[in-house]
């Protein structure tokens, strides 16, 4: 998968305005400032209060359990070594160590991870989190899909959270607050996708993507992130879902990290360019 340059999104995006920004989308948008402790901006507060699978962001609070529980025990561990033997599933023919697997979204080896943990045990773990409604009824594999083109199985999406629950767990994991071995919350904050932008600030992120419908006409879109602008950490979140038809268009996690990182351009650097 071909990752963003979040450095070039700020440049492309510098004459960009929030109108044109989330036309024909129906946009959440968070930005928390954890040294004052309180929210710089809640763009949206209806939408944000509503629950929506957490697709490949899932992989934030799992990563912490594989840790506590031993199941991964580094960063750069292999957790999936490639046979030699030509796969179907292109992916799969290669090796992946943890932050590959974080980095990649690979949905495979999250059902796979999370088999080996099991449900109940998950469940345990995200009602300790205060993780949404912490739902695995849905079955381990597919609790926290949309519909998937990629997936034949018939499915049901259990797991399901808003983007202030989001927050709140990701503040959490920020300051080693989750009742999880504080080790096992910083390997997992090391998996993610780190990135200095063009501003100078660093962004440390994590997208997802999927579907509200089962016909894949609309898109639902992730991030989340911890970025530190002029010393100032914040936590940023941020979901959509499309308005209207959206076959053709972009990976749904690349657009909401470039709404995101757009959105902030205009909310926090933008007096740098003045």
């Amino acid at each position: 998968m071909k990752f963003l340059f979040l450095g070039l999104i700020l440049t492309i995006t510098s004459c960009t305005h929030k109108r044109d920004l989330f036309s024909e989308k129906d946009v959440c948008f968070l930005l928390f400032d954890l040294k004052a402790n309180r929210f710089t901006e809640t763009l949206n507060h209806r939408r944000c209060d509503d629950r929506y699978a957490p697709v490949s962001l899932f992989e934030i609070p799992l990563a912490v359990i594989a840790f506590d529980t031993g199941l991964i025990k580094r960063e750069d561990e292999v957790i999936y070594k490639w046979n030699g033997v030509p796969h179907p599933w292109k992916p799969k023919n290669r090796d992946y160590t943890a932050e590959l697997w974080m980095h990649d979204n690979a949905g495979w080896l999250t059902q796979d991870l999370a088999e080996k943990i099991g449900a109940s045990r998950i469940q345990e773990y995200l009602k300790k989190f205060d993780y949404g409604n912490f739902d695995m009824t849905g079955g381990v594999r597919h609790a926290w899909f949309t519909p998937n083109p990629f997936i034949r199985e018939v499915y049901e999406n259990s797991l399901r959270l808003t983007a202030f629950e989001k927050l709140r767990f990701f503040k959490k994991l920020w300051q080693n607050e989750l009742p999880a071995s504080r080790e096992s919350q910083e390997r997992t904050r090391k998996l993610l996708r780190v990135e200095t932008l063009a501003s100078g600030d660093v962004l440390t992120y994590k997208f997802g993507q999927g579907f509200t419908d089962t016909g894949y006409d609309q898109r639902l879109g992730w991030f989340v992130g911890h970025l530190v602008h002029k010393g100032v950490p914040y936590l940023v979140v941020l979901n959509f879902h499309d308005r209207d038809h959206a076959k053709g268009r972009k990976h749904a996690g690349e657009e909401a990290t470039e709404l995101a990182i757009a959105h902030l351009r205009e909310k926090l650097f933008k007096e740098r360019d003045n």
